[in-house]
């Protein structure tokens, strides 16, 4: 029996019983979201790792792999019809629910002003953002970074880097990243992206931040 190549196919993908997208058969649901500027969180740069892109999914959106039956339990997989975005290949419509908290992250450009080595494998990077020109956070969030394709991956990656700057400085952006040997995006970070270079990143994401409280605090 021939095997369909859903690759070449558009599918319908409905969201909140609202609105359909025309996205490509074959792509993750995650990247499929992300190409109609709709971005759900991923510290892990979609590897199925964090899982944090959990949606509620209807439809023939295939089995479950193995990262889901690791970050999802038996309840949200087989009750509740939850799976990870980043871990489901697009093989038919589908019908989606995304939360409310998940559809307020932007995608943003911003400009690489500078680079500054603070030892040998680590490396400041600031930002100005360029558009919109601002970005409002809270000091523990992160963002995801998205690295375009250069001779060390063909195609785009994203990687989660936490936000290392003043949140009074919303026109700007500081992100302190350690080299990963190997590492897909800081190796494009550390030896091709230059000053004056445009990138693009999305967020903010992330609720591990301080909650107002009086209590006494301990920071280690």
């Amino acid at each position: 029996m021939a095997q369909i190549d859903t690759e070449k196919e558009f599918f319908e993908l409905t969201i909140n019983k609202e609105t359909t997208l025309p996205v490509s058969g074959g792509r993750s649901l995650l990247q499929c979201l992300s190409d109609h500027h709709i971005y759900l969180p991923s510290a892990c740069g979609g590897r199925g790792l964090c899982g944090l892109c959990k949606i509620h999914v209807e439809g023939n959106a295939g089995p479950i792999q193995p990262a889901e039956m690791k970050k999802l339990s038996e309840e949200e997989r087989i009750h509740l019809g939850f799976r990870l975005a980043c871990q489901v290949k697009v093989q038919s419509h589908l019908q989606i629910i995304i939360p409310p908290e998940y559809q307020i992250h932007q995608g943003f450009m911003a400009t690489l002003t500078e680079k500054l080595e603070l030892n040998y494998d680590t490396i400041r990077f600031r930002f100005k953002i360029a558009d919109p020109y601002n970005v409002t956070f809270i000091p523990g969030q992160f963002i995801q970074l998205i690295c375009p394709p250069y001779k060390g991956s063909p195609y785009p990656v994203q990687r989660a880097y936490s936000i290392a700057s003043d949140p009074a400085q919303n026109d700007m952006i500081d992100l302190i990243i350690r080299k990963v040997p190997n590492g897909i995006c800081t190796t494009w970070c550390f030896e091709f992206l230059q000053i004056g270079q445009n990138v693009r990143f999305t967020g903010p994401f992330g609720d591990f931040h301080l909650t107002a409280t009086t209590s006494p605090m301990i920071f280690i």
